[in-house]
């Protein structure tokens, strides 16, 4: 009789996949919160192990370097105990500003949750703010919280807001951002009625 070695092939295991459907899982849910999905896929290929919230930084981080890439700038030099003083005299004008409970929150050190004061359809919206340690001489990190907006919309807003940033570095920023959100919000999100009838007149 004859016989033969018959070597069985090792199971196919399932780890693969299921690294793929959490990497894609990951990348779905930094896009919902209106995020480019180009630098998600980056971030999240290149940190897997991150937290979904440490992955947002990450890819806001990489959003603001490439904002400022695209502009030359020069800012005063200043000293960590003169950017310590002119970030706590911010927070104290902040907490000034919006003295109501949850308008304003200091989460940590570095981070910040102000609720932007905003009606109708935006009622709701809110900011995460991250202060980089060489805050305001660098700019502050940003992600504009709000679940009625589509991804694409409030993707296509933090490019538009990180600019604005980008325009008053060295200053201290987080009043202003507020009131220029306030400005501008309305402006490109306007009320589904009035985008409707826009829409109309186009046509």
């Amino acid at each position: 009789f004859w016989t033969t070695n018959v070597q069985m092939e090792p199971e196919a295991t399932e780890e693969p996949e299921d690294l793929d459907s959490e990497s894609a899982l990951l990348q779905a849910l930094l896009r919902s919160r209106g995020l480019p999905a180009d630098m998600c896929a980056w971030v999240v290929e290149q940190q897997p192990d991150l937290e979904e919230e440490d992955l947002v930084w990450k890819v806001l981080q990489s959003m603001m370097d490439q904002c400022n890439d695209a502009e030359a700038y020069t800012v005063e030099e200043v000293s960590e105990e003169e950017l310590a003083e002119l970030r706590q005299d911010e927070l104290t004008v902040l907490q000034c500003c919006f003295p109501e409970d949850g308008e304003f929150c200091i989460v940590d050190d570095q981070q910040l949750e102000l609720r932007v004061s905003v009606d109708g359809h935006l009622l709701g919206t809110s900011l995460k703010v991250q202060l980089p340690s060489q805050y305001p001489n660098v700019c502050p990190l940003v992600l504009l919280v709000n679940d009625q907006l589509s991804e694409d919309a409030k993707c296509a807003f933090h490019w538009h807001m990180m600019q604005f940033l980008v325009s008053i570095r060295g200053q201290p920023a987080i009043n202003q951002l507020h009131a220029w959100i306030c400005d501008e919000l309305p402006v490109h999100f306007p009320p589904p009625e009035l985008e409707k009838k826009s829409k109309k007149k186009d046509k």
